[in-house]
Protein backbone atom coordinates (compact mmCIF):
# COMPACT_ATOMS: atom_id res chain seq x y z
CA UNK A 1 0.00 0.00 0.00
CA UNK A 2 2.67 2.73 0.92
CA UNK A 3 4.19 1.63 -2.84
CA UNK A 4 0.92 2.04 -4.23
CA UNK A 5 0.79 5.59 -2.46
CA UNK A 6 4.10 6.87 -3.20
CA UNK A 7 3.54 5.82 -7.06
CA UNK A 8 0.66 8.43 -7.09
CA UNK A 9 2.12 10.85 -5.51
CA UNK A 10 5.83 10.35 -8.21
CA UNK A 11 3.07 10.66 -10.93
CA UNK A 12 1.93 13.63 -10.17
CA UNK A 13 4.86 15.21 -9.29
CA UNK A 14 6.41 14.38 -13.08
CA UNK A 15 3.25 15.60 -14.92
CA UNK A 16 3.83 18.74 -12.77
CA UNK A 17 7.31 18.79 -13.92
CA UNK A 18 6.62 18.19 -17.46
CA UNK A 19 4.69 21.14 -17.44
CA UNK A 20 7.37 23.62 -15.78
CA UNK A 21 5.36 23.81 -12.16
CA UNK A 22 7.30 25.16 -9.36
CA UNK A 23 5.32 23.13 -7.49
CA UNK A 24 1.69 21.59 -6.43
CA UNK A 25 -0.65 22.85 -4.48
CA UNK A 26 -4.27 21.39 -2.49
CA UNK A 27 -2.60 18.37 -2.88
CA UNK A 28 -5.00 15.37 -1.52
CA UNK A 29 -4.74 11.43 -2.09
CA UNK A 30 -7.85 9.85 -3.13
CA UNK A 31 -8.08 6.13 -1.88
CA UNK A 32 -10.57 3.43 -3.35
CA UNK A 33 -10.65 0.18 -1.56
CA UNK A 34 -11.74 -2.36 -4.19
CA UNK A 35 -14.39 -4.62 -3.13
CA UNK A 36 -13.05 -7.81 -4.89
CA UNK A 37 -9.58 -8.16 -3.61
CA UNK A 38 -9.27 -7.35 0.58
CA UNK A 39 -5.76 -6.35 -0.05
CA UNK A 40 -6.53 -4.14 -3.30
CA UNK A 41 -6.73 -0.51 -3.52
CA UNK A 42 -6.60 2.62 -6.13
CA UNK A 43 -4.48 5.52 -4.95
CA UNK A 44 -5.45 8.92 -7.25
CA UNK A 45 -2.64 11.72 -6.11
CA UNK A 46 -4.75 15.17 -7.14
CA UNK A 47 -3.76 19.08 -7.00
CA UNK A 48 -2.62 22.30 -8.76
CA UNK A 49 0.39 22.90 -10.68
CA UNK A 50 1.68 26.18 -9.85
CA UNK A 51 4.62 28.33 -11.40
CA UNK A 52 5.70 31.73 -9.72
CA UNK A 53 5.12 34.94 -11.60
CA UNK A 54 9.09 36.05 -11.28
CA UNK A 55 12.48 34.36 -12.22
CA UNK A 56 13.08 32.76 -9.08
CA UNK A 57 12.47 29.15 -9.17
CA UNK A 58 10.58 27.21 -5.88
CA UNK A 59 11.27 23.68 -6.65
CA UNK A 60 12.64 21.39 -3.74
CA UNK A 61 16.15 21.22 -2.90
CA UNK A 62 15.49 18.18 -5.32
CA UNK A 63 15.20 20.34 -8.33
CA UNK A 64 11.42 18.46 -8.40
CA UNK A 65 8.30 20.42 -7.96
CA UNK A 66 7.28 20.65 -4.26
CA UNK A 67 3.94 19.44 -3.19
CA UNK A 68 1.80 20.93 -0.14
CA UNK A 69 -1.89 20.21 0.83
CA UNK A 70 -2.29 23.97 1.70
CA UNK A 71 -4.63 25.55 -0.97
CA UNK A 72 -3.34 27.96 -3.51
CA UNK A 73 -4.13 31.59 -3.36
CA UNK A 74 -4.20 34.07 -6.10
CA UNK A 75 -2.53 37.54 -5.80
CA UNK A 76 -6.36 39.35 -5.78
CA UNK A 77 -6.05 41.26 -9.17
Amino acid sequence: MYHARDLAMTRMEAEADVLGADGIVGVRLEIEFKEFGNDLAEFVAVGTAVKSEGTESWRNNTGKPFTSDLPGRTSGR
